[in-house]
């Protein structure tokens, strides 16, 4: 079973495909981060280059409990 973000350790990180996003946990709340790929000239793989990181404040909202 894959972690939610409900259940990351403080700076433990997963990757959401859906949103192309890497997610932090940290104190408070979570780091969204999204990056793009960069190539050189040649078409090989340069670097991920940072586009946008977003905190987002813990909410339990949407916190799904198991039965």
């Amino acid at each position: 079973m894959e972690k939610t973000i409900y259940q990351l350790d403080l700076h433990e990180s997963l990757y959401d495909k859906n949103i192309e996003s890497t997610i932090t946990r940290v104190a408070s709340g979570w780091l969204y981060k999204y990056e793009k790929e960069l190539y050189n000239e040649n078409q090989e793989y340069y670097y991920n280059e940072v586009i946008q990181i977003v905190f987002v404040p813990y909410d339990n909202t949407f916190q799904k409990i198991p039965k």
